[in-house]
């Protein structure tokens, strides 16, 4: 017998399904949007929360000129729901979705968080819900002196 006639050996398949399984394990791995592409994913949530959370702290809830540092009366009218105060950097309207710029399909938890003595000052569009994907952004500022957090979910 010659070598042209010979079959596959151990050898052969070896090689061969070490470089498929390679290759398959390479694509499970780096490239899983190839399994699920049309489904939606929370980027938008997190980029939405993050925003939010940046906007409060950095101006909305104080003074664009000093951030992470929140006033005290333009905090306790958001938070209120009222009309903004002489000074404040949001607008007058009382609707949550209005104030922050927020699309109406996507809501919004906002929490205030005292870490000394743990009161909290809570607005939302919607109950947090208890099941699905919840987004959190979370900052931390001065107000009065005392540190405080704020902490956004979207959804």
């Amino acid at each position: 017998m010659g070598g042209e006639d010979r079959g596959q050996t151990s050898l052969d398949f070896a090689a061969g399904m070490s470089a498929f399984l390679l290759v398959f394990a390479f694509t499970l791995t780096f490239i899983p949007g190839m399994l699920q592409p049309f489904t939606e994913g929370s980027q938008e949530e997190t980029v939405v929360a993050d925003r939010i959370a940046d906007q409060l702290v950095e101006g909305m809830l104080g003074d664009s000129s000093n951030p992470y540092h929140l006033d005290v009366g333009c905090t306790n009218a958001f938070f209120n729901s009222s009309k903004s105060d002489v000074g404040c950097e949001f607008s007058n309207s009382t609707s949550l979705h209005e104030r922050l710029g927020l699309a109406e399909r996507l809501d919004v938890h906002i929490q205030l968080r005292d870490s000394d003595s743990a009161a909290t000052r809570e607005r939302d569009t919607a109950p947090v819900p208890d099941t699905g994907s919840v987004v959190v952004a979370r900052r931390t500022a001065r107000a009065n002196n005392d540190l405080v957090t704020v902490i956004v979910r979207v959804w």
